[in-house]
C-alpha cells in the first residue's frame, strides 16, 4: 500500500510539474513572419531608383486637373507649363552637372517662388475668390497625424482637394500617400545618419576634401560657411568659391561611394521601421502607382 502511495504521489508531481510550466522548456515555434518593404516601398521611402521621375510626372497631371477645375470655375489663366525638373541634388546624392553650374544653389535660397502674374492682374475681390475655389472652404479641412507626432491639416473642398482626389480616388489617401512617406523618410533619414557606417565614410569624405583645400567635416558645414560668406564677399566671388567647393563635395562623395553607401543604410532603417509602418508604406507605395497611372491618362487627355 505504501508503493501504492508513492507511485501515485510521484504521479501527481509529474502532473504538477507540467502544469507549472515544464512545457516552457519545449523549444519554441518559428516567430509569426513578418513582410519586408516591397521593392516599390523601399524606393519611395529611400527616394531612389524612378521615385523623382515619378514625382515629376505626379506634379504635372496635378498642375493640369487643377487648371481644369479653376477654368470651370471662372478663372481662364493660361495652361500649366510643366513641372521644373525635380532636383536630383542632394547632400548624400549630389548631382555633379547641378553642382558646375549652380553650386549648393545657395543664391536661390530664401527666395521662394515668384509672383504669379496672373494671381496679381486680378482684382483684390477676384484674388480673395480664386484663393478660395483653389484650396477650399478654411473651415472645413482635416487633420492627419503623422507617425512621428505632428499633425497636419490639409484641404478636402476647393480645386486642389477635388484634383488630388482624382488621381489617388480620395484626398486623404492622397494627403498619406504625400506627407506619411515623405514623415517616414525622414525618421529613416535621421538613423540613417546616425549609423556608424555612414560616419566613416563622411570621415573619409572629410579626409578627400581637407586634401582638395576645403577643410569642411561635412556638406551641411560647407553650405553653411558658404552661406555665410555670402553675407560678407562680393557676390561674384562667393558664387565662384561656393561652385569650386560644392564640385569637390560631389567628386568626393563619388571617391568614398557616399551615394551608395547613404541609399543602403536608407534601406536597411527602413527594413527596421515597426512592422505597421512597413505595412503602411507597401500599401502606400501600391495607393501611388495607381495614382502614377491615373497620372498618365491625364497627360494623354
Amino acid at each position: 500500500m505504501r508503493m501504492k502511495e508513492v507511485l501515485v504521489g510521484s504521479a501527481c508531481a509529474i502532473a504538477l510539474a507540467l502544469l507549472a510550466g515544464c512545457s516552457a522548456e519545449q523549444p519554441a515555434g518559428p516567430a509569426p513572419a513578418t513582410r519586408p518593404l516591397d521593392p516599390t516601398a523601399a524606393d519611395l521611402v529611400a527616394r531612389a531608383g524612378s521615385y523623382y521621375a515619378d514625382e515629376q510626372v505626379l506634379q504635372d497631371a496635378e498642375a493640369t486637373l487643377v487648371h481644369r477645375c479653376m477654368t470651370t470655375r471662372g478663372f481662364r489663366r493660361p495652361p500649366p507649363a510643366p513641372a521644373a525638373p525635380v532636383s536630383h541634388d542632394e547632400e548624400w546624392r549630389p548631382d555633379p552637372a547641378h553642382r558646375r553650374t549652380d553650386g549648393y544653389g545657395l543664391a536661390r535660397a530664401g527666395r521662394g517662388e515668384p509672383p504669379d502674374p496672373y494671381f496679381v492682374a486680378l482684382a483684390p475681390a477676384h484674388q480673395e475668390r480664386y484663393q478660395r475655389e483653389l484650396v477650399g472652404d478654411m473651415a472645413r479641412r482635416a487633420t492627419l497625424d503623422l507617425p512621428s507626432g505632428p499633425q497636419l491639416s490639409y484641404p478636402t473642398t476647393g480645386c486642389l482637394a477635388e484634383s488630388r482626389a482624382q488621381l489617388y480616388g480620395d484626398v486623404m489617401e492622397a494627403t498619406r500617400v504625400t506627407s506619411v512617406t515623405q514623415d517616414l523618410h525622414n525618421t529613416v533619414y535621421l538613423a540613417a545618419q546616425a549609423d556608424p557606417e555612414y560616419r566613416r565614410t563622411l570621415a573619409r569624405w572629410a579626409d578627400c576634401m581637407k586634401r582638395r583645400g576645403h577643410p569642411y567635416g561635412s556638406p551641411q558645414q560647407a553650405r553653411n560657411a558658404l552661406a555665410a560668406e555670402r553675407r560678407s564677399a562680393a557676390p561674384t566671388a562667393a558664387q565662384r568659391h561656393e561652385v569650386a567647393v560644392a564640385v569637390a563635395d560631389a567628386e568626393c562623395a563619388a571617391e568614398v561611394a557616399l551615394p551608395g553607401t547613404f541609399e543602403s543604410l536608407l534601406r536597411r532603417h527602413a527594413e527596421l521601421l515597426p512592422e505597421a509602418q512597413r505595412a503602411e508604406l507597401n500599401r502606400l507605395a501600391t495607393s501611388r502607382a495607381a495614382a502614377l497611372r491615373h497620372a498618365r491618362q491625364v497627360a494623354q487627355r
